[in-house]
């Protein structure tokens, strides 16, 4: 059964790279730059994610009836900013490191790998010295060693890079710089997706500073007689008012 089962799997799995437009973005990378293809593929798969789900989580909070409707748009805003930071921070982390990524591998390597070129001059002085060892009639030339060795320091430059990269982008922008901004942020994003933010806030204050005047004292109402009848507020003065008066009339 599973022998049966793994062709057609591979087959499916498999298809999509024989189609054309596969096809000719392979030929763009040859085996020198597979590195790069392999890590451009990468951040771009991360940042298209995280789109999609920013789009996801802005949606459901704009709907989501478990939040108070006046918090919504502030949860929609937090979210939205967490996303489009996450995003920009990740590129900019992720071509930003590419610039450092040298100066580490000298720095971690700087037996192998240096400017100066003193690091390859020992190892080709290692390299004659191991060969005579072994009794070669011929050593290697020293350029055919250059060769190899800038061979060697571009495989670890990229497989350091590739790492370096991805780390710099996913850890250190996406969990620890964006938090910190983010929430600060999202009150600002909130007043832009609320256009009546600001109205609706100076309507808030203006009817704290100046609440209404109706039902807040009492109401006096003038008698033939000239006695003041108090009508303490609107819930009082129903049809207790003509007994009132009727009583005040009276006495």
């Amino acid at each position: 059964m599973l022998n049966k089962i793994g062709p057609v799997i591979s087959g499916i799995i498999g298809a999509p790279t024989n189609w054309n437009v596969v096809q000719k973005g392979l030929k763009k990378f040859d085996g020198k730059k597979c590195a790069n293809a392999v890590a451009t593929l990468a951040i771009t798969s991360i940042c298209l994610k995280d789109g999609v789900g920013c789009w996801m989580y802005v949606h459901q909070s704009l709907n989501n009836d478990k939040i108070p409707e006046k918090r919504r748009k502030f949860v929609a805003a937090l979210d939205l900013t967490n996303g489009g930071l996450m995003i920009a921070t990740q590129i900019l982390a992720f071509f930003g490191m590419k610039k450092l990524n040298e100066k580490l591998l000298y720095t971690c390597f700087s037996k192998t790998f240096d400017k100066t070129g003193q690091a390859f001059k020992l190892l080709a002085g290692k390299v004659h010295v191991f060969q005579k060892l072994d009794h070669l009639k011929k050593t290697t030339d020293v350029k055919e060693l250059r060769v190899h060795h800038s061979e060697l320091q571009k495989f670890c430059l990229e497989s350091i890079g590739n790492i370096t990269n991805l780390a710099a982008a996913t850890i250190l922008a996406k969990r620890i710089v964006v938090p910190f901004i983010a929430t600060p942020l999202a009150s600002k994003v909130e007043k832009h997706m609320n256009k009546d933010g600001d109205l609706s806030a100076q309507n808030s204050n203006n009817t704290q500073q100046y609440p209404s005047m109706k039902g807040s004292q009492p109401e006096v109402e003038q008698t033939k007689e000239g006695q003041a009848l108090d009508i303490v507020s609107e819930a009082d003065a129903s049809s207790n008012l003509i007994e009132r008066y009727k009583q005040s009339h009276n006495a």
